[in-house]
């Protein structure tokens, strides 16, 4: 396994992948140490923005958290304070003036920006995305009989946002991308630790996501969210959003983008965003790392009133270039029977939908919900468990509150 190092261990990094480099042509990129840009007088540090902290804290250290289920669909666009927080390391405090985005590897012209320089240089834009963990709903592996290590989300680690910021690939044009470029390496500016010395988050996508401009499918260095910046949390200053990707390719407190013919050696490449089914090594080397987040839905609140059942939930179809959700279908006999959903939001390109209906409440004990997206695809009535729990997108079934056992 090789990963991008610290300081502290670069001799002996570059000294072992020095003719990895070479192959990919990198030695003269700009893939030395992690320039933390931080305060001098500041240590880096969980910086939890108050409206954060009222969310349902999933794990402390390193912070991840999601919202209660209920307020996931109280609007179509996520506010700010509702959107889950991941995190692999500390959320670093970045000094604003210092900061400074390197672009290098497989381009003709290497540059370095800092975030006025981006902002001035570049036109402005901004993207509908959502963004979603994969492993949101990791804990309902653990209902089979089997525990999923990693952050145990509910259903809460999804939210939908108008992201600001330039065009990924109207800066990639800028810097003359070379013909035998394939990938886009990202590294950010948090420290994450466990796996020998501290090294950056990083991900990579393929070149040609990268270069996709059309509506809702470009690629976005983003430095506003809502219609404000971001918060330290959310990536502050600066973070790319690929908005059709599991949020592991949207990389926060971003300030290295590298030019590549290879995908990203690092670790969260390499190693952790993968569905496998076993700890092999050679099982982790062989799997491809996830891109695309899938077809999912679930329900997010069941609320008695009267005689009836008001059920909410969201659905996202899979994120492949233009689809969107086509139905929602809910089950109170377990998959049995099916009856349409009323989608009330207009399907969109890797934006979820929202849906409700209102059911008669007698007998009922349990709500299952399914969706379909206009790719052909459908989610599945079960899921083979897998080692790191991602991608679960089985229906998604809630007891009725007050209904006794669920049949």
């Amino acid at each position: 396994m090789l990963h991008m190092s610290h300081p502290s261990s670069r001799r002996q990094f570059m000294g072992q992948s020095a003719g990895l480099l070479a192959a990919m042509g990198l030695l003269n990129a700009n893939f030395g140490p992690l320039e933390r840009q931080l305060r001098a007088d500041e240590p880096a540090l969980d910086l939890i923005s108050a409206d954060i902290k009222r969310l349902i804290t999933r794990q402390a250290t390193p912070y991840n958290a999601e919202p209660p289920a209920p307020e996931l669909t109280s609007q179509w666009l996520t506010p700010t304070r509702s959107l889950y927080v991941r995190s692999h390391g500390k959320i670093p405090r970045i000094d604003e003036k210092s900061f400074r985005l390197s672009i290098s590897g497989l381009v003709e012209r290497p540059v370095t920006f800092t975030l006025p320089e981006l902002q001035e240089r570049f036109p402005a834009t901004s993207t509908l995305a959502t963004m979603v963990c994969a492993g949101n709903r990791r804990n309902e592996f653990a209902l089979g009989g089997r525990k999923a290590p990693g952050v145990p989300w509910d259903v809460g680690a999804i939210g939908t946002c108008d992201w600001q910021g330039v065009s990924l690939a109207q800066v990639l044009k800028h810097c003359g991308v070379k013909a035998e470029a394939k990938h886009i390496w990202f590294e950010g500016l948090d420290a994450v630790e466990g796996h020998g010395d501290p090294f950056p988050f990083g991900a990579s996508i393929p070149l040609e996501k990268a270069m996709q401009e059309q509506p809702g499918e470009e690629t976005l260095l983003a430095w506003g969210m809502n219609g404000d910046p971001l918060l330290p949390e959310h990536g502050f200053p600066l973070r790319n959003v690929v908005p059709g990707y599991i949020g592991a390719r949207s990389v926060k407190w971003l300030a290295k983008i590298i030019v590549s013919d290879q995908p990203s050696p690092n670790f969260f490449v390499q190693d952790v965003y993968k569905v496998v089914y076993d700890d092999k090594p050679e099982s982790t080397a062989n799997a491809a790392p996830i891109m695309e987040f899938i077809l999912n839905s679930a329900i997010t609140e069941i609320r008695r009133f009267d005689n009836n059942l008001r059920i909410r939930g969201f659905a996202l179809a899979q994120g492949s270039l233009g689809n969107a959700i086509e139905r929602v279908e809910i089950s109170t006999d377990r998959g049995k029977n099916w009856q349409p959903a009323r989608i009330i939001t207009a399907p969109g390109k890797n934006t979820w939908s929202l849906w409700s209906a209102t059911i008669p409440a007698e007998g009922v004990k349990t709500v299952t919900v399914r969706a379909f997206d206009r790719a052909g695809n459908s989610q599945p009535e079960s899921q083979k468990f897998n080692i790191k729990g991602y991608q679960l997108n089985s229906w998604h079934t809630l007891p009725v509150a007050g209904a006794g056992q669920g049949a």
